[in-house]
């Protein structure tokens, strides 16, 4: 393969990325597993160079993979299958390292696959907005839950966070072209908004506001910025506000604090609160479920914090282990029931926020050891460029930080999707400072 057809191959893997995430975790694996085995093929050559250059890097991945497979090997819940997983998360660390090696090498055309990153995401707006409309999205696909969108995903409910991510790439890419981003803004957080996914809407909008307060005043028009911004939301309060159209009620919903009762539960801002009942079983005879003060703890977020709260307060120091919520869960789960007198909503694979898994899974030591590491990598590079002066990086920047804001549900930080996007987004955060600068905006985009 001649260095043309390779680097074209490598190009086509970077511009398939958006459509392996909406196919599914295999096809994900199966480029990022193509990625990284070309990285590892060009890095014979350039390896002492490469190495010498980014050797902390190689240290704290290599350092986290082996807690990660350690925590996996003592895990009173051993699985080998846990362990497997952990080795391979190595992946992700060599997926983000290939990103940084291909751009700051120029073995990828990067303008060209923001290019085609851009046309696919129009696409996932447009179909969108097609299915707040239809109810259904261009393929027919229906979503599992009111005010919810669920695109080309299928079954999985994160185009918000699909459209966040390589929005917050692209919007920040693009935004030094003669200023013209008040319409990629305006469809991006239209798009997020309609997803009905809140933690995604405020994740990109405080990722978007955060980079425009951090930002050198020379580098956007603040003003115009903050106003189109305020002009956005007074848009939306009155479309959603107003509006009578069904979808948009159910969206209402969950944005707003309306308090509806139900047949079997309560809803605050779209959130379920299980209504107080008598516990039918012969035992607790005589016993009100659900009918607890906080209301926090009547929703399903909230009986996950107390099932990972008593995990936590069982494994204090190492948790249970690398991936285990699922199996710790069936163990703790009965503590709504004999302490809180709450009933229990099912076992599920996390507990639905990042704090929550992180110290059910890994306690104290390994929580703490986490966060330093992922927090190290993120203020790390920093003394290697001027981020008040680069939007992208800065918007980079805040977008990773905002994955760790407490409260805000999420997915588990582990698996595939979740770590992919992570790990894309920390590869081009670390890469040099030649995607996006002043000199060459303005000819490359």
């Amino acid at each position: 393969m001649t260095f043309d057809h390779k680097k074209n191959f490598i190009n086509l893997l970077f511009i398939l990325i958006p459509i392996t995430i909406i196919a599914g975790n295999a096809a994900t694996n199966l480029n990022i597993f193509l990625i990284v085995f070309f990285f590892l093929i060009h890095l014979k050559k350039d390896k002492k160079l490469f190495y010498k250059e980014n050797k902390i890097f190689f240290f704290i991945f290599c350092l986290f993979t082996s807690y990660l497979l350690i925590s996996s090997l003592i895990s009173e819940y051993f699985d080998k299958e846990n362990v497997f997983k952990a080795f391979l998360y190595l992946r992700f660390f060599l997926f983000a390292l290939a990103i940084k090696f291909f751009i700051d090498n120029d073995k990828i055309d990067f303008v060209l696959i923001k290019k085609f990153w851009l046309i696919f995401l129009f696409i996932i707006i447009i179909d969108v907005f097609f299915e707040t409309i239809m109810g259904k999205n261009l393929l027919g696909f229906v979503s599992p839950n009111q005010g919810r969108v669920v695109s080309f995903f299928k079954d999985e409910l994160i185009v918000g966070y699909f459209i966040a991510t390589f929005g917050i790439i692209l919007f920040s890419s693009f935004i030094f072209k003669r200023h013209k981003y008040s319409l990629l803004l305006l469809f991006l957080l239209a798009a997020v908004f309609a997803s009905g996914e809140r933690a995604s809407f405020l994740k990109f909008f405080f990722t978007i506001l955060m980079a425009t307060i951090f930002i050198n005043k020379s580098f956007i028009d603040k003003k115009l910025f903050f106003s189109v911004c305020l002009l956005l939301i007074i848009s939306f309060v009155l479309i959603f506000n107003f509006s009578n159209y069904q979808y948009f009620d159910n969206v209402k919903k969950r944005y707003s604090i309306r308090y509806e009762v139900k047949d079997n539960y309560y809803s605050v801002g779209g959130l379920a609160l299980t209504k107080p009942a008598p516990c039918m079983a012969e035992s607790c005879e005589g016993i009100i479920f659900d009918d607890h003060p906080n209301l926090y703890y009547k929703t399903h977020y909230g009986k996950y914090f107390l099932i990972s709260k008593s995990i936590f307060l069982n494994n204090i120091y190492l948790g249970t282990g690398f991936r285990t919520f699922r199996k710790s869960c069936s163990d703790h789960i009965i503590v709504l029931e004999n302490i809180y007198k709450l009933s229990t909503p099912g076992c599920t694979t996390h507990p639905h926020q990042i704090y929550y898994e992180l110290i059910s899974d890994h306690g104290l030591v390994g929580t703490l050891l986490i966060l330093f590491i992922i927090f190290y990598l993120l203020i790390k590079p920093l003394q290697n460029f001027k981020i008040r002066e680069d939007f992208f990086k800065l918007s980079l920047f805040f977008y990773l930080i905002a994955y760790f804001i407490p409260i805000l549900p999420s997915g588990s930080f582990f698996t595939t999707v979740n770590s992919s996007i992570f790990w894309l987004v920390y590869g081009l955060y670390i890469s040099k400072n030649k995607l996006n600068n002043n000199k060459n905006i303005q000819t490359d985009i």
